[in-house]
């Protein structure tokens, strides 16, 4: 995939969008004042999906510094956990 930021296999180009939309989601639901609990399985999938790649994106200034967690947190809280994302 070719994006302004650069050639992407098309692999690592729908992870970008998983975790821009997933994000994003919690993101306007936040600002909003609503429920920001995401679909159960959307979690369990941007679990599988990203965090394996969230240092290598870290160096890309794509997630912050990961938030430490408890571990049996909730699944979302632990994800956004591992993203760095508050």
């Amino acid at each position: 995939m070719h994006c302004s930021f650069g050639d992407w296999k098309a692999q690592e180009y729908l992870w970008q969008v998983i975790s821009f939309r997933g994000l994003g989601a919690y993101d306007v639901a936040k600002a909003m004042g609503m429920d920001t609990t995401l679909p159960d399985d959307l979690v369990a999938g941007m679990w599988e999906l990203l965090v394996p790649h969230a240092d290598e994106w870290r160096n890309y200034v794509v997630y912050g510094p990961a938030i430490p967690v408890s571990e049996d947190a909730p699944p979302q809280q632990r994800l956004l956990g591992a993203l760095g994302y508050e």
